[in-house]
Formats: C-alpha cells, sequence, structure tokens
C-alpha cells in the first residue's frame, strides 16, 4: 500500500487560520504542504511524493511540484480549464440533458426526492485564485512530464467549464500531452462529486493511478507518500488544521487519538 497522509489546507474547507498569519493563500497553502511532506520525510524516511489537489488545493499541489523534483506525480481534481470555441457549441446541449436537470432539482428541493438534507447553499466567492494562462499551465504539464513526473487530471461537466475530454489539449495547445498524461472527464459528475457513486468512481481511478504508476510492480522500488490536500472533497472535512503539534505527537497522531489528520494505507 501507500502511506496517506489527508489535510485541509489553511482557509480551506473547515481549516483556519491565525488572525495574525498575514501571509497570502497560496504561500500558506504551498506553506503546509511542505510542513506535512517534512514531517513524513523526518518520520518515515519516505522522499518522494505524489500531491493530490481538489479544486483550490491544486494550486498548492501544482506549484510545489514544479518545484521539487520529490513529487513524482501529482492527481488534479477538478483543475484550471479554460473555454473553448468548443465549448460554446456544446453548451446549448446541457439544456437537453435530462440528468443535468435532476441534479439541480435534487440540490435546490431535495424534499422532492424524498431526502432530508438541505438544500445546496448559492455559490459564493470566499477568496481568489491566481490562474495560470492557458498557455503556461500547457507548458508547466510539459516540463513535468519531461522531468518524468506522473499526471492524473480528473474533470466533470456539471457545474464546470469543461465541456468536453479534449478541451484540455486546445486551451494549452499542446495536442501531444495526450499521450503523456492520464486525462479523466466524467460529463455525468458534479464539481463537488456529491454522488456517492461518483465519490467512489474517483476514489477508486486515483487508486488504479497510484498502483499503476507507482506500485510494486511499477518501475519504481522507492517508497512513495502521498499527500491529499482538499477543502470539501468526498468524505467531508472535519475540524483538522495543521500545525506544530504534530511534530511532537506524531505517533499518537497515527495511533487515531488525534482527529485532526488522517494518516493510513491503501489496502
Amino acid at each position: 500500500g501507500f502511506v496517506s497522509l489527508r489535510f485541509d489546507i489553511s482557509g480551506l474547507g473547515d481549516s483556519e487560520f491565525g488572525k495574525d498569519d498575514t501571509r497570502s493563500d497560496s504561500e500558506r497553502g504551498v506553506g503546509d504542504v511542505q510542513d506535512a511532506m517534512a514531517i513524513v520525510e523526518k518520520t518515515l524516511g519516505i522522499a518522494r511524493f505524489v500531491l493530490i489537489g481538489f479544486c483550490s488545493s491544486v494550486d498548492p499541489a501544482h506549484t510545489l511540484a514544479l518545484a521539487a523534483e520529490r513529487v513524482a506525480g501529482v492527481v488534479y481534481l477538478e483543475v484550471y480549464s479554460f473555454l473553448m470555441t468548443g465549448y460554446f457549441l456544446r453548451y446549448p446541449l446541457r439544456l437537453l440533458d435530462t440528468n443535468r436537470w435532476a441534479r439541480v432539482l435534487h440540490g435546490k428541493f431535495p424534499k422532492w426526492f424524498g431526502s432530508t438534507e438541505e438544500p445546496l447553499p448559492e455559490r459564493e466567492t470566499v477568496f481568489m485564485r491566481d490562474y495560470p494562462t492557458p498557455t503556461r499551465f500547457g507548458q508547466e504539464l510539459r516540463a513535468l512530464v519531461e522531468r518524468g513526473a506522473k499526471l492524473l487530471l480528473i474533470y466533470v461537466a456539471g457545474d464546470s467549464k469543461y465541456e468536453y475530454r479534449e478541451q484540455l489539449f486546445e486551451f494549452t495547445g499542446d495536442a501531444d500531452l495526450a499521450r503523456h498524461v492520464e486525462l479523466e472527464f466524467w460529463p455525468d459528475a458534479d464539481h463537488t462529486f456529491y454522488l456517492l457513486d461518483d465519490r467512489r468512481r474517483a476514489v477508486e481511478r486515483v487508486a488504479r493511478f497510484m498502483r499503476r504508476n507507482f506500485g510494486p510492480s511499477s518501475a519504481s522500488d522507492e517508497r512513495v507518500a502521498t499527500s491529499e490536500a482538499h477543502s470539501v472533497l468526498a468524505g467531508g472535512a472535519s475540524d483538522r488544521r495543521f500545525s506544530p503539534e504534530y511534530l511532537s505527537d506524531f505517533k499518537r497522531w497515527r495511533a487515531g487519538e488525534l482527529k485532526k489528520l488522517v494518516l493510513g494505507k491503501e489496502p
């Protein structure tokens, strides 16, 4: 299996940050992931990592992957997307998608469907992100590939700006990337992987990626850890917050006595 460390980046999900922390969202995110990698390396002797980012937590994962060669792979869940002509040509077809209408109605009026869940809140903008340009993102993916990093990108069509599988290669201007990255496009899934089946599908796809590229039968026999820094992916976040306490109490954390972080192994 793989040693796995999952946590909320400061300011994302349910994780807060101190009022005296004047760093930008990007600086905090990168710092949190660097601290997490340092703890795993110091405690377990693991020096190679696969970073898994969802939505906004993709930002520090991508930044660190470019800067640190010990990052052997990256999983991008709902990463950057940019509108192309093909998007606008296909967008009207959304109005004819009965599954999409069903998801919208279920989210807004759950009681109509016999659900006890609360209606989904209105979308809010809580922070700004520093998006790369389409060209720059393509060049950075190319740089990671040429360095030997393994990449998996998962896009969905529901509640997103991604409409067709080839959109990534069109907005990056690099069709050859299709031969070097693993790409999934799920037109029937929502941005937050709202349905349980979609969450399971995402977890299973990531597990396949890990086994194929870093399992016992892969070319590498070095130990690899995964660090998943997320906001509100499948299963939700609790009251987790990364702090220095884990440096002095890592054994209790691994034993499950601390609920703020989860460390486990893939079965």
